[in-house]
C-alpha cells in the first residue's frame, strides 16, 4: 500500500489537502482485496464575521475506484455467482460550516452531501437451494445532517 498525503496552506484563510492511496498486495496464494485507488481532496476556508468571530467552511471529497472481481464475483472461480454485483467506483462529499469561540467549536455538518447510494456489498446466503429472500446488500450511510459541539482546553 502506498500513500501520498499533502497539505498546503494557500493563504492565511485557505488550506487544501489531498491524499492518494494505492493498494497493491498479492502473494502467490493470497490476494488482498480492496479498492486499488482512493483519492481524497479537502479544503478549508477560514473567515471572520460578526465582530471578528472565527468561522470556517470545510469540504472533503473521496473517490474510491471499482473493486476488482474476486471470489464469487470472478467468472473463473468455481463458486462464481453471476447474480452478485461487483462493487462500483463511487464518490462521497462531506461539508461543514462552523464557528470557533475561544476553545468552543460549533459546526453544522452534512455527511454524504449528494446522497450517494452505491451497493457496496451483495451476498447470497442460500445453501443447497435458491431462495431470493436470502439476499443481503449493503450501501453507504444516507445523507446525515447534524450539529457538532466541541470544547478544547
Amino acid at each position: 500500500m502506498a500513500s501520498t498525503p499533502l497539505r498546503i496552506r494557500l493563504s492565511a484563510t485557505l488550506s487544501v489537502a489531498r491524499s492518494l492511496v494505492m493498494l497493491s498486495a498479492k502473494t502467490s496464494s493470497i490476494s488482498i482485496t480492496g479498492a486499488p485507488w482512493t483519492v481524497s481532496l479537502s479544503g478549508e476556508y477560514d473567515f471572520n464575521l460578526f465582530s471578528g468571530h472565527d468561522f470556517y467552511f470545510r469540504t472533503d471529497w473521496t473517490r474510491t475506484s471499482e473493486l476488482p472481481r474476486t471470489g464469487a464475483l470472478h467468472p473463473e472461480n468455481p463458486k462464481y455467482d453471476p447474480l452478485l454485483l461487483p462493487i462500483p467506483a463511487y464518490a462521497i462529499t462531506n461539508a461543514r460550516l462552523g464557528a470557533r469561540f475561544g476553545g468552543l467549536d460549533v459546526s453544522l455538518f452534512v455527511n454524504n452531501l449528494f446522497d450517494a447510494n452505491p451497493l457496496l456489498m451483495t451476498r447470497a446466503n442460500h445453501g443447497t437451494y435458491y431462495d431470493p429472500q436470502d439476499w443481503t446488500a449493503g450501501a453507504l450511510r444516507p445523507r446525515v445532517i447534524g450539529v457538532t459541539l466541541a470544547y478544547r482546553y
